[in-house]
């Protein structure tokens, strides 16, 4: 990304734990299960939270298998980083199996619960919470950071796997992190 020690250094002093909190409990309160894959409320949500970060945002993909991509645009373009993350969760199953409210984002111990706390909304989270501590610090990049939120999720990354094969300059980078924690 064409950065110096002393820039990760200015960033990591910019990271902003309570907007860390608030936003991965909105995103765990914004269900989006795959199936049935009704990606609307999310893609609005991380559309709005991108933007207001200060990253461009614009939705990406067809309307059956939409994604959400956030551009921080760089001084020389390269090299480019981008985290890809899938924004379903798998579905909660039988609510009576759950001991905290799967879609309420509830802190406990100091952890926060719900579906999709780590597996997937963890990553993307991190990632946008990374991008506004750089965007916060005034740290310049040489390169583009981009943030990806794809449709589909489990074995079903259809969204992803449609944008590389039909329009694979909108998520193409230099470096890539999957912030898939399994």
């Amino acid at each position: 990304m064409g950065i110096s020690l002393s820039d990760v250094e200015q960033a990591l002093e910019s990271v902003d734990e309570k907007y860390i909190i608030d936003h991965h409990q909105k995103s765990i309160r914004t269900p989006c299960e795959n199936p049935p894959g009704h990606y609307d409320d999310i893609i609005e949500f991380y559309k709005s939270e991108l933007s207001a970060i200060g990253m461009k945002a614009s939705v990406v993909g067809t309307s059956h298998w939409p994604s959400i991509l956030g551009r921080l645009r760089g001084s020389e373009g390269k090299p480019s980083l981008i985290f890809a993350g899938h924004m379903p969760t798998v579905p909660v199953g039988p609510r009576e199996k759950w001991t905290v409210d799967p879609f309420g984002g509830e802190i406990k111990e100091g952890k926060i619960y719900g579906r999709g706390s780590i597996d997937q909304r963890g990553g993307i989270t991190a990632s946008i919470a990374a991008a506004k501590a750089v965007i916060d610090s005034g740290v310049k990049l040489r390169g583009d950071l981009l943030i990806l939120g794809f449709s589909g999720a489990g074995s079903v990354t259809t969204g992803v796997e449609w944008l590389v094969k039909n329009n694979p300059q909108t998520v193409r980078a230099d470096l890539g992190i999957s912030t898939e924690p399994t």
